[in-house]
């Protein structure tokens, strides 16, 4: 990611020169031009910032975040100095000594061999041939002897939630989205580190996913606060559209507080996602939780912060 800024901000520059070869030149407005640099270094700000919030990593990549990054990786940059100079012998191990010599134009998210670092992992399972894992049956169960001594399902199974569509029909007449509320936040850890400043930079504001479609019936546009409220209360964070999530569903970010907001209640009661559920039964019968999620909601724009 350090490659890639610096290919970036290589960018950066070279639209500042063309903006002065334009001024030089004469041949436009100088109006035509500024405004035709302030574009280019807009989008290359947003573009490494889109690179960077992916460089994080997380579970999954919606199909639109992967095309924005095959789109942004058409960029190109001329590096003119040779990238063996000053390289370690490990480094230079790792080359495979045909690379082109400079000047050589190359793609501002290109990835090479050499940057692929092996990590050599030794695992001793020499214990596990020898007594087994800590299991009624010593091994690797998928079916769950200890769950079946207990009286529950040693398999996996679907149970419809005890909120939903198809369970309480009559709610989702009121409430016709589904909501999960377990969206992670790589920055934080649940509702902590949201006063370190390094941190809240990244996130500083709660994210709610919606799909386009949904979010244009609802009238809610791409960064606009939005209304989220389910029949225990409501909350509002701002849209992120995205297709990578279906149509009937809003996921949500959970443990948000703002320590820039006056003392004792921090904003807790404003884009907190626990407005939303509550602890009450129906339990699962064998973990004992509430459900947290797959809750039934219906979402709004609101005016603002």
């Amino acid at each position: 990611i350090h490659e890639v800024r610096m290919r970036f901000e290589v960018l950066k520059r070279d639209a500042v020169v063309t903006y002065l070869e334009g001024l030089i030149g004469g041949e436009e407005e100088p109006q035509a031009l500024k405004t035709r640099l302030d574009e280019a270094l807009a989008q290359l700000d947003a573009d490494f910032a889109f690179v960077g919030e992916c460089n994080v990593g997380g579970e999954f990549m919606a199909p639109e975040k992967i095309e924005r990054l095959k789109a942004i990786a058409q960029r190109t940059w001329t590096r003119t100095l040779d990238d063996t100079l000053g390289l370690s012998m490990d480094e230079m191990r790792r080359r495979t000594g045909d690379e082109p010599k400079p000047p050589v134009v190359e793609s501002v998210l290109a990835d090479k061999p050499w940057h692929v670092i092996p990590h050599e992992i030794n695992l001793d399972s020499s214990k596990y041939e020898a007594a087994g894992f800590r299991t009624p049956t010593g091994k690797i169960e998928l079916y769950s002897t200890r769950f079946e001594q207990m009286g529950y399902a040693p398999l996996p199974y679907y149970e419809e939630p005890p909120e939903s569509p198809i369970s309480t029909p009559e709610v989702a007449a009121d409430y016709p989205l589904v909501l999960t509320t377990g969206q992670r936040i790589p920055y934080f850890f649940n509702s902590e580190h949201r006063q370190l400043a390094r941190l809240r930079k990244a996130r500083p504001e709660p994210l709610v996913e919606i799909h386009p479609e949904t979010a244009a019936q609802y009238g809610i546009a791409n960064g606009d606060w939005m209304w989220v409220e389910t029949r225990r209360g409501r909350m509002k964070q701002k849209a992120k559209l995205t297709e990578g999530i279906d149509r009937r569903v809003i996921a949500a970010e959970h443990g948000w507080w703002f320590p820039d907001e006056p003392a004792p209640d921090y904003g807790v009661w404003r884009s907190n996602a626990n407005l939303l559920t509550d602890n009450q039964p129906p339990y699962d019968p064998a973990m004992g939780t509430y459900q947290l999620r797959a809750l039934l909601c219906r979402v709004a724009k609101a005016d603002g912060r």
